[in-house]
């Protein structure tokens, strides 16, 4: 190709666009099943957030409704003992939901590292694949840039 621009200025790199094109496709080839990697990850990601978060208002739910009934069991009860066994009953049961959580909470930490690690490395493949095909445009671009400077000028 002669012309870069269609306004009949030589294309100040001489280039094998066919080549091009052909090493667009190859690295393209390369490059989209490992893009469609790291999105197949971040969804399955987000899905496991939406259930961890659906198991925490499940527990919460669960100690409310707990708390709920015991407190109407001993609603007007005044009986010493009793009120010692709800006090601990209830101390329990709080005590075993927040642990809940937090064992849910660290487990969904966990796997959100480990899912960001191997997000990156597809990443790193990714750049790595592509980084001849750019630095090839990048120089192809700097030339253009500089000739329609000189032009101008």
């Amino acid at each position: 190709m002669r012309y870069a621009f269609q306004d009949s200025t030589d294309f100040p790199v001489q280039r094998d666009f066919i080549q091009d094109l052909q090493d667009f496709i190859r690295i393209s080839a390369e490059v989209i099943p490992l893009e469609k990697s790291a999105i197949k990850i971040k969804n399955e990601n987000r899905g496991k957030i939406a259930i961890s978060e659906k198991r925490i208002q499940e527990i919460d739910m669960f100690e409310k409704d707990i708390r709920d009934c015991i407190e109407n069991r001993t609603a007007g009860v005044d009986t010493a003992d009793i009120l010692e066994v709800k006090a601990r009953t209830l101390e329990t049961s709080s005590t075993v939901a927040l642990t809940k959580k937090n064992e849910k909470l660290e487990e969904l930490d966990r796997e959100n590292k480990l899912d960001l690690m191997e997000v990156q490395q597809l990443e790193t493949r990714i750049l790595s694949n592509l980084s001849p095909f750019l630095k090839i445009v990048s120089m192809e671009l700097k030339a253009s840039i500089m000739l329609s400077l000189r032009i101008k000028n």
